[in-house]
């Protein structure tokens, strides 16, 4: 293509382009890197697809040939030698990826999404997992010492000890701290002081430093608060290992918002202890891990279970346990052994992107696993990230990925870094992800977003994205972080261990969410729901993103007509979370849990906007600010079921007391006691200061009962509008089901 475009005279002359790849398994010797120099022009891109319709296999690994025999220790063991300086992370036979060797038990392709965080019935719990019997941490006069001897180390020892295969330098760093004060969102200075100080590090290798920016800062100090390794129960762990070194810990921390991997440095069987090497940056925020659960993989002694494998890299032999009913000849199965955690890269920049090119029609499959890679922490939510994918894109406009498989990557599956503007993904399907199905992540200077480092106004649409998270708990169907103006619209997403759709700051704003089906998500977490989003830290973002002068206030983001199902250990269908503010959410159908918005701003209008969403078993919640309104046309249906999701709250909650230009107002909300509202904190005698505005409702409930509890105080509804609340409200008796679906398929445009 770059040699086509060499001989024409100009641009004006270009007919496009298309490579047609015909049927078969290709194995990438290397990725294949597009620049600027490979692109198309206007209507006329270059295409790289399927020819015919048919089955294009892209894989990141390379097949081995071995020569089996069977292992004279263990009769359900092949063996077959390797070439020294062999290195890999997974196994794939036949197009199946296998299991390291661990403990306990346990396939993660078949397993994820039955950990509970809570057990409530008999058939509940973690299977596949050991339970911790405490964390270690390094006591504060080692901590200091060793703090000061690897802030004198080389850089490459630093990378080499925290982050062993980052392709990324690190570099000393100046730890700056920035307090903002928000004009726009005053609960920034006031109050409990919500997130008003921030720290940032100009560079990414300073250790110990706090901040928002690299992979050392998500404990705001790494050293003295990281685990340094775990307790366990002889009783479980009753084997003895030869080289505990090999073994990598998977492990949830105490507050189940995610999971850290860790190399381990050693086992001590007297103290029933495992230390750890390095390890833990893959998710940012979390304490020790005290008695939550684990398992340990890579260990030769733990080879004991049909599917497993074990490469011995210092006698260069690789162990498998065959499942001889999926693999009945071993002398005749493919064997791959994954390479490359990248199978297409684009790389461009914002004055000489790579532009114009449609993807179509490829399977992507068989890359490496990227755990133990660089993970950064991109702005002030709970995420770290590896800035990487199997198809790669930073410095990009108008890339078209339609009608694409990633099966079984290592880590993430799509990735828009930095400049990506204009980009469409659509109807692929993406399933058995080591970390997110599609993610989305920019760069800032510190609070500045002015620069061209975000993506911005891309589609990702109509994709089948389901059972991701293989390895990474903290992962989504689609994640973003420091970009705008991106639309979601019309995904199908389920079968996952956290959040299926995660916004992880404020910045910019001004994206749309619309008409999509998510269902079975935080299947292996807790304290959160099947969408998430927090906004901890503001940024100074430009006119693109917020139509109008640079401002710190991002434009509202849209959340409409999707379908959401809670469920598992999600609390809240719709999760705005700490910090969280300017969303409108409308016209959604939410079933367990609810929504809840956390925070605000004061400018005279409200941007927590609730209206016309259509809630079955789950109600809204108010939690910390001001300026917010439910309502109008809310559909309210049987809140406060017991169990998970939302607990006890009732149509409407506030959780801590701030009731300033709150309203509650023109919903509808049926209930099967008459119990409508949850106050955490509510004083009979200054009602007005305590309780938000609430007026033009419809109640409904058995025999049109009504009743609201305020500290030691029962209303009911003539002496609550005798308070001045609920004017113009009334209450009913409860109709049937058939007139509720009527009222809220009506409410919601159905």
């Amino acid at each position: 293509i770059r040699f086509q475009k060499r001989r024409l005279a100009n641009m004006s002359q270009w007919m496009g382009a298309t490579v047609n790849i015909m049927e078969g398994k290709y194995f990438m010797k290397h990725p294949l890197h597009l620049s600027s120099e490979d692109s198309g022009s206007g209507a006329l891109p270059v295409v790289y697809q399927a020819m015919d319709n048919a089955k294009v296999t892209l894989s990141g690994g390379k097949p081995l040939t071995l020569d089996w025999a069977k292992s004279t220790s263990n009769a359900n063991l092949y063996m077959a030698k390797v070439s020294a300086g062999t290195h890999f992370t997974t196994l794939f036979v036949n197009g199946v990826r296998q299991i390291r060797a661990r403990f306990p038990n346990g396939d993660p392709q078949h397993m994820s999404g039955i950990c509970y965080s809570a057990t409530q019935e008999a058939d509940e719990g973690c299977p596949g997992y050991a339970k911790a019997a405490g964390g270690l941490l390094r006591d504060k006069e080692l901590n200091r010492k060793l703090k000061k001897a690897e802030r004198r180390m080389p850089v490459d020892e630093v990378r080499r000890r925290r982050s062993p295969m980052s392709s990324r330098p690190l570099t000393s760093g100046t730890d700056v701290q920035i307090s903002v004060k928000d004009p726009m969102r005053p609960h920034r200075v006031t109050g409990d002081d919500h997130f008003q100080s921030f720290h940032y590090l100009t560079d990414t290798g300073r250790v110990g430093v706090p901040g928002f920016e690299s992979m050392f800062s998500f404990w705001n100090n790494l050293y003295t608060q990281r685990a340094t390794g775990t307790k366990y129960d002889p009783a479980v762990f009753n084997k003895t290992w030869k080289n505990p070194e090999t073994g990598v810990v998977h492990m949830f921390h105490n507050g189940l918002w995610g999971n850290w991997m860790f190399q381990i440095d050693g086992r001590d069987m007297t103290k029933n202890e495992l230390t750890f090497a390095y390890g833990g940056w893959q998710e940012a925020r979390g304490g020790g891990v005290n008695s939550n659960h684990f398992y340990v993989e890579n260990i030769m002694e733990e080879l004991d279970a049909p599917g497993e494998w074990f490469l011995d890299t210092t006698a260069n032999i690789l162990y498998f346990y065959p499942n001889e009913t999926s693999c009945p000849d071993l002398s005749k199965a493919e064997v791959v052994a994954p390479e490359h955690a990248t199978i297409i890269r684009l790389l461009g920049t914002p004055t000489h992107p790579v532009t114009t090119v449609k993807f179509q029609g490829l399977t992507f499959t068989e890359t490496r696993t990227t755990f133990m890679d660089y993970y950064e922490v991109p702005s002030g939510g709970d995420w770290s990230i590896h800035r990487g994918g199997a198809f790669f894109m930073e410095g990009a406009t108008h890339i078209d990925l339609l009608n694409c498989t990633f099966n079984s990557v290592g880590g993430n599956a799509i990735f828009l870094s930095e400049y990506v503007r204009n980009c469409t993904i659509s109807h692929n399907e993406i399933t058995l992800t080591g970390d997110s199905a599609i993610a989305a992540v920019g760069r800032t200077g510190m609070i500045d977003g002015m620069q061209q480092t975000y993506p911005a106004n891309n589609l990702i649409a109509n994709n089948h994205i389901h059972d991701f998270g293989m390895y990474g708990k903290q992962v989504s169907c689609y994640f973003q972080a420091m970009t705008c103006g991106n639309t979601l619209e019309n995904n199908v997403c389920y079968n996952g261990p956290r959040a299926g759709i995660n916004f992880n700051d404020g910045f910019g704003g001004a994206s749309l969410l619309q008409n999509n089906l998510v269902f079975n998500m935080v299947r292996e977490t807790g304290d959160h729901g099947p969408f998430n989003s927090w906004d901890r830290q503001p940024y100074v973002t430009p006119a693109e993103c917020t139509s109008g002068p640079p401002s710190i206030v991002p434009a509202p983001n849209r959340i409409d007509r999707n379908f959401i199902i809670n469920g598992y250990n999600g609390v809240w269908a719709l999760d705005h979370d700490d910090g969280s503010a300017y969303f409108n959410d409308t016209n959604n159908f939410l079933v367990f849990g609810g929504l809840k918005n956390y925070l605000d701003h004061d400018d005279g209008s409200a941007y927590f906007n609730d209206t016309n969403n259509f809630l079955v078993f789950g109600g809204l919640k108010n939690y910390l600010g001001h300026d917010k309104m439910s309502g109008p046309g809310n559909v309210i249906v049987y809140p406060g079921i017991k169990g998970r999701s939302q607990g006890s709250r009732k149509c409407q909650t506030d959780d801590n007391g701030e009731f300033a230009f709150q309203y509650y107002f023109s919903n509808l909300c049926f209930t099967p006691d008459g119990n409508v509202y949850t106050f955490s904190r509510c004083d009979p005698g200054a009602l007005s200061d305590h309780v938000y505005q609430t007026r033009s409702n419809q109640f409904f409930s058995p025999n049109a009962t009504f009743h609201v509890t305020c500290g030691n105080q029962t209303y009911d509804f003539k002496a609550w509008q005798g308070q001045g609340q609920d004017l113009l409200s009334t209450v009913q008796d409860l109709p049937g089901p058939a007139d509720i679906v009527t009222m809220g398929m009506k409410a919601i445009g159905g």
